[in-house]
């Protein structure tokens, strides 16, 4: 895609600390968001949105081609006297240099920042500029590995004091808070996974997407990996971040879940999501007793 501003200049992938790829000019410093992205970069999304809307109403020729078009764009005038250009046909925006930063640092103290100590790696080839690294107090997605082992051996911890404290000042036999133990931790494998799909579903906004709306490649490419193994097609949850994660769990392959975040779809290429899947494969080969891994 071409950069607007220079019309010799092509407008290169960078990714943010959040996770989302968008496009940058590292001559004009220019950024191009897609539609719907300016919103991964708020907590408070909906100001925003409502602001926009507002801007839009209001369009005016342009001059500066869409990257992604090649037509024309309009000009807007966000809230605090920005001015913006818009493609109609993609929904994208336009910000010259300081301007998403200007907007977002107005959005209840949010701001985002050029990282300039940034690795000789992560820069562009050809070029001696940095890769542009937008940081705001977006909260990234936990690390469930960590936080299902700590809640865990918490939770299994907490069971054996009560159970001790029965035994010594209660006068329960030990053969019974053996017992009890043992059903517990049963219960808690058998409830497991569905007590996953109410957190994710209330705390994370998962929602369930069906097979056929799932992209055909990955489609695809499940299904085959699945006839191959001789396992059920795994329910697929899409978490609405732009964090890129995935993780699987559930009681055995024939009933596993494949949980993908927005932001992996978006970064990674097909051959790439395909690869997530194919580790699911080799993840679920090693479900016994356990619930959930990522």
């Amino acid at each position: 895609m071409k950069c607007p501003n220079c019309a010799d200049r092509m407008l290169r992938p960078v990714l943010t600390k959040q996770g989302v790829e968008v496009d940058h000019c590292n001559s004009c410093e220019g950024v191009w968001l897609e539609r719907g992205e300016i919103y991964l970069f708020s907590k408070k999304p909906k100001p925003i949105a409502a602001k926009l809307k507002d801007a839009l109403e209001q369009q005016r020729p342009c001059a500066k081609l869409s990257p992604v078009s090649g037509e024309a764009m309009t000009e807007i005038t966000y809230p605090g006297g920005l001015t913006l250009e818009y493609c109609p046909r993609s929904g994208g925006l336009w910000f010259d240099a300081g301007q998403l930063h200007a907007l977002l640092e107005g959005e209840r103290g949010l701001h985002m920042a050029y990282d300039r100590h940034v690795k000789e790696t992560d820069r562009w080839e050809g070029s001696g500029k940095p890769l542009l690294a937008m940081g705001t107090k977006l909260m990234p997605l936990p690390n469930l590995v960590l936080r299902s082992t700590a809640t865990l051996l918490g939770l299994y911890g907490l069971l054996t004091v009560i159970l001790i404290s029965a035994v010594e000042f209660a006068g329960v036999p030990a053969h019974l808070a053996v017992i009890a133990g043992i059903v517990a931790v049963a219960l808690q494998f058998l409830i497991g996974p569905f007590l996953m799909d109410l957190s994710l579903r209330w705390l994370y906004r998962m929602e369930w997407v069906p097979k056929e709306q799932l992209p055909a490649h990955l489609r695809l490419f499940t299904e085959r990996v699945c006839a191959e193994k001789k396992v059920r097609f795994p329910r697929f949850g899409v978490i609405d971040d732009g964090a890129p994660q995935a993780f699987t769990y559930g009681h055995t392959p024939r009933n596993g879940r494949i949980v993908i975040s927005r932001g992996l779809f978006e970064l990674l290429e097909p051959e790439e999501t395909e690869a997530v899947v194919r580790w699911w494969r080799m993840k679920s080969a090693m479900w016994s007793t356990g619930t959930c891994f990522s």
